[in-house]
């Protein structure tokens, strides 16, 4: 069985992209009801924030599912939105999932926000039951690596725009 991350970021697509791809929470619970659905599947999640919108699920595919997944999953696919997906297979996907949840893929890096919306989306699929052994584990130890990362590094200290403190003394502006 393979896990498998694709999405976009505010790393690979502009504004107005993200926002045709993202789900508002309010709708998380329909889109995980559709992720049962796709055959192959045996578990998914959903990242959907203002700058990333990211499934992991795990499953035995005969093809990658992007972007077929992505055109059947979003009425809106078009023409070139292909270019803009992520595509992690396996280590490289958690890889990508710890990097996310110790705030090293935001767009403000070390931001704390992003921990709180992986652990809401986490939440919304035990809730949906489309998590299982593997996605639980993956999610449980990216919380952990999220945590130690903030607590063993200097990441989320000072502020943005704060040039006072030595920390902070890289920061440009």
């Amino acid at each position: 069985m393979s896990i498998f991350c694709f999405g976009l970021s505010h790393q690979t697509a502009a504004v107005d992209v993200r926002e045709r791809f993202a789900i508002p929470e309010s709708a998380l619970p329909e889109a995980l009801a559709r992720l049962k659905t796709i055959p192959g599947l045996t578990e998914g999640l959903i990242v959907s924030t203002c700058n990333r919108t990211e499934f992991y699920v795990t499953g035995e595919f005969r093809e990658r599912p992007t972007p077929a997944f992505f055109e059947s999953f979003y009425r809106d696919f078009r023409a070139g939105d292909e270019r803009h997906l992520i595509r992690l297979w396996d280590n490289h996907c958690v890889r990508h999932l710890f990097r996310v949840a110790s705030g090293l893929e935001s767009l403000v890096v070390g931001e704390t926000e992003i921990f709180g919306q992986i652990k809401r989306a986490y939440g919304y699929a035990t809730g949906a039951k489309t998590t299982g052994k593997l996605l639980n584990r993956l999610f449980q130890k990216s919380f952990q690596v999220g945590k130690q990362v903030r607590s063993s590094t200097a990441i989320t200290r000072g502020k943005v725009g704060d040039y006072s403190s030595p920390q902070n003394a890289f920061i440009t502006g």
